[in-house]
């Protein structure tokens, strides 16, 4: 008998399953291949509506949490709920910061083009893999006033430069809403809206005058123990909270 008899074996099923994973991520390289080549390229006219759609198509679904990074995607009803809300804050012209909230940027995109809002949305990340997306900005929070757009057709960033700014500090934690909310308050013009744990309720108020909405954001498959909440400066469809009694 040789040495190969004895080596293990995978099922047929097994086998078919691994080959279907390979496939997948081939794929999906290829796509975040393909939207990184199609960022990098300036838009013909920054008024074209298919332009400004087909630099969204790059789904959030094809690009994995990393729990590393504390990276939790938001389920499509809060998506769209937080999307809307900032691009109704917005209005037609004015812009719009995503500030770690990656899985917000395409439906924010989407929103605005059927909107017909003209303004500068742009997404401030720590992660890389979203150089996908033509408005890319690399931000690390530990430095709140270093503002890197990845691509020469993304423009410098200026204080007090967006009507409105979204945020979602990767850390449960004062040190990193408050290096966070450093950079919020250099760049909003406007409105403001948080999302971070319930528990960060005053650090919210002291830091950023914001006050606690009554929509409560919800993960995609309820990953997260912590209760979550969104803190805004502004009205809008999430409400206000008059009933939770401060801590």
């Amino acid at each position: 008998m040789s040495d190969d008899d004895d080596a293990p074996s995978l099922s047929a099923h097994a086998m078919a399953a691994l080959a279907a994973f390979y496939q997948e991520q081939r794929a999906r390289d290829e796509l975040m291949a393909a939207a990184e080549a199609a960022a990098s390229q300036p838009a013909a006219n920054a008024d074209d509506d298919d332009q400004a759609a087909a630099s969204a198509t790059l789904d959030i679904d094809h690009i994995h949490e990393n729990w590393q990074l504390s990276q939790f995607w938001y389920d499509a009803a809060t998506i769209d709920k937080l999307a809307s809300a900032a691009v109704t804050a917005a209005g037609a012209s004015g812009s719009i910061a995503l500030l770690s909230t990656p899985s917000l940027y395409k439906r924010v995109k989407e929103l605005a083009v059927a909107a017909k809002c003209r303004g500068r949305i742009v997404l401030l990340e720590y992660d890389t893999r979203f150089k996908v997306y033509p408005d890319f900005v690399e931000y690390d929070y530990n430095h709140p006033l270093t503002f890197k757009p990845y691509h020469a057709s993304c423009a410098p960033l200026a204080e007090h430069s967006f009507d409105v700014v979204v945020a979602d500090p990767p850390f449960l934690a004062e040190e990193c809403l408050t290096k966070t909310s450093e950079s919020v308050k250099y760049l909003a013009k406007r409105d403001i809206l948080l999302c971070t744990g319930l528990v960060m309720r005053k650090h919210a108020a002291n830091l950023l005058g914001l006050r606690l909405c009554q929509f409560r954001p919800v993960h995609s498959g309820g990953r997260l123990s912590n209760e979550f909440a969104c803190y805004a400066n502004f009205d809008s469809a999430l409400g206000w909270d008059t009933t939770t009694t401060a801590e």
